[in-house]
């Protein structure tokens, strides 16, 4: 049975049925199209976190500097110092790639810090998050949402690590200048 046909036999004339019909395959984009976005807002947060942690602490500690806050300028605050320490990091991984070509050594100092930044961080982060999500077992050192906090802890902070892929020679459009400045800057690229 079609919706014409069901719409129809629920009373409707065929106008009637042709504009419910039209109205709820609007209703049903209108329902995907939303939550695409809040999918892809949560995405982006979540890709970002490494960032935005980051950018917390150092907007906290320097607070009083910044003169009073409204809730949009601290967003406009918060934003570019994600902006600032994503730019920092693929400078890094600029300079790393390029050093680890050059074969120098240093490369490895880069690394470490990237690795820290956009692994070690959010997998710290997301495990305290996640554990705080279960109740705890008063005596038990290794209980079960232990494990599981840093399981998933793990699988979210590689999908995190991943974004930035700190071993190949490739930076998204969006952050290709910072990196090519990076990689200028040793030699190589």
């Amino acid at each position: 049975m079609s919706d014409l046909q069901y719409y129809q036999d629920q009373g409707f004339t065929r106008e009637e049925a042709k504009s419910q019909v039209a109205a709820d395959r609007a209703s049903t984009m209108l329902i995907i199209r939303l939550f695409s976005l809040v999918f892809k807002i949560f995405l982006a947060f979540f890709l970002f976190l490494p960032g935005i942690i980051c950018a917390y602490f150092i907007l906290h500690g320097v607070r009083n500097y910044l003169g009073p806050q409204t809730v949009w300028s601290y967003f406009l605050w918060w934003a570019g110092m994600v902006y600032v320490l994503e730019c920092l990091v693929f400078l890094l991984k600029g300079l790393l790639v390029s050093l680890r070509e050059n074969e120098n050594r240093i490369w490895m100092l880069l690394w470490v810090i990237c690795f820290l930044y956009s692994f070690a961080l959010p997998l710290l982060m997301l495990q305290v998050l996640i554990f705080g999500q279960f109740r705890h077992v008063p005596g038990h050192e290794t209980s079960t949402p232990l494990i599981i906090s840093w399981v998933g802890a793990v699988v979210l902070g590689w999908l995190i690590y991943r974004r930035y892929n700190l071993n190949s020679d490739a930076a998204p459009r969006w952050m290709a200048w910072v990196y090519q400045l990076g990689r200028r800057m040793v030699g190589g690229g």
